[in-house]
């Protein structure tokens, strides 16, 4: 069997006898033949072993939208961890074991809000059991097991999670007791004070792996520098986004949530604020606290300026008044100059309309004597 026949790119011819058509292969055409089905065979095979190594790019479809009903995300212990450092990668928890004295409080709280009522509810605060957060404070969620991180417009209400972090001497609203080994104030303000002192959090973040087609899961660092003259509210927004997985060949589809974090933060200076430290809180009383000899020096200070400004006034205006005397004189001369100038003007003007009358009754006169000449002339010639 010759592998002429196998060439696809042969043409037919026609005979004129019978209706016969045949075609005729070539070498040449069956080797290109062969490239091609070797080519198309080898390119299937490739794109097959991509498509079971998941390295083909799905087909990709996304949509925002703002809603006003209902979001929400589950609490789980693992949602958020937090430890304060007061260096680089150097735990306040492993220093306060090792002192046995305590430099940081921590407090937490879950917030309840809608039109007509708004709680605080206090939770724990636990070790971390996830290894991803070894060495971290994470939130026990167990007091509030019937609640979710949700937000609703249409209705009115929303949650939302506090946590604050006090000095150990610090006794205010939240913290109304301190620790029995409490480190003094300047070894607390010289650990927050620290130049690479921060408050460490890290947060879930979910995402879908496109390429594992499977659900990864990674935590944000986020670090928030402290000062002890300084009040720091570092506010984390959380975004769900849920994608949707469908597989060629199954019905069903899979579901996922993913979890982003956003941050703001705001700092705001000393005055006018609630301090974390008891030292640098009545510093701000003092401070703000105006004191009577103050109003007394601001008010003889106003008075001094009143009295000054008053008397340059009355020196500007007895200096101003003989100005205005004669300026005032000065006028009237003028007014009575341009007084004689009109009267002067008005009488060059009368006499010159009676010149001109005058003129006007001589040249009358001439013209008339001349016309009676001329008539007594004429009458003579005519006798």
């Amino acid at each position: 069997m010759s592998i002429k026949k196998y060439d696809m790119f042969s043409s037919y011819f026609f005979f004129n006898l019978g209706n016969q058509q045949n075609k005729k292969g070539t070498f040449i055409g069956a080797l290109l033949t062969i490239a091609v089905i070797a080519s198309a065979l080898t390119y299937f095979v490739y794109l097959t072993i991509q498509y079971f190594d998941n390295q083909i790019d799905p087909k990709y479809k996304s949509q925002n939208f703002i809603t006003e009903d209902l979001v929400e995300v589950n609490l789980t212990n693992d949602l958020v961890g937090f430890r304060f450092e007061y260096d680089v990668n150097k735990n306040v928890l492993d220093l306060e074991a090792q002192q046995n004295k305590t430099y940081v409080v921590f407090k937490a709280f879950f917030n309840y809000q809608n039109s007509t009522f708004a709680s605080m509810t206090p939770i724990d605060i636990v070790n971390c059991t996830n290894p991803q957060l070894e060495g971290y404070l994470c939130i026990d969620f167990s007091k509030v097991s019937n609640f979710t991180l949700n937000i609703n417009t249409k209705n009115n209400y929303k949650t939302a999670l506090y946590v604050l972090t006090y000095g150990c001497l610090d006794i205010n609203g939240f913290q109304k007791t301190s620790p029995s080994n409490c480190a003094n104030q300047d070894e607390i303000n010289n650990i927050v004070n620290g130049e690479k002192a921060s408050l460490r959090t890290k947060l879930l973040s979910a995402q879908f792996n496109t390429t594992s087609k499977q659900k990864q899961s990674s935590y944000r660092n986020n670090y928030m520098y402290t000062s002890a003259d300084q009040a720091i509210e570092v506010s984390y927004k959380l975004q769900k986004q849920i994608t949707k997985v469908r597989k060629v060949f199954q019905y069903n589809q899979q579901v996922f949530m993913n979890l982003l974090f956003n941050m703001n933060k705001f700092i705001q200076l000393v005055l006018g604020i609630r301090l974390q430290y008891k030292e640098e809180y009545s510093h701000m009383d003092n401070q703000q606290k105006i004191a009577i000899p103050y109003f007394r020096a601001n008010n003889n200070s106003m008075s001094q300026k009143f009295s000054t400004i008053i008397a340059n006034e009355n020196d500007c205006q007895s200096q101003i008044s003989p100005k205005r005397e004669t300026e005032q004189q000065n006028l009237q001369t003028e007014q009575e100059k341009i007084e004689q100038t009109i009267t002067i003007t008005n009488q060059h003007e009368k006499s010159d309309f009676f010149d001109k009358q005058m003129v006007y009754a001589e040249i009358q006169l001439g013209r008339r004597f001349l016309k009676s000449i001329l008539k007594n002339s004429f009458t003579k010639i005519k006798v």
